[in-house]
């Protein structure tokens, strides 16, 4: 989340530093901010 969101990291340039596949990035930045949500009381809209 911190590379995407505060650093302006792309999926692909994520996916190559933490040597993952691009799909395994955004697969946890989607549970990553789905987990923020659920901790600061958002909606899902």
């Amino acid at each position: 989340m911190a590379l995407h969101h505060l650093l302006g990291y792309s999926v692909s340039e994520i996916a190559a530093v933490l040597v993952v596949g691009e799909s395994t990035v955004r697969t946890h930045l989607t549970r990553g901010r789905a987990e923020l949500r659920r901790i600061l009381g958002g909606s899902d809209e």
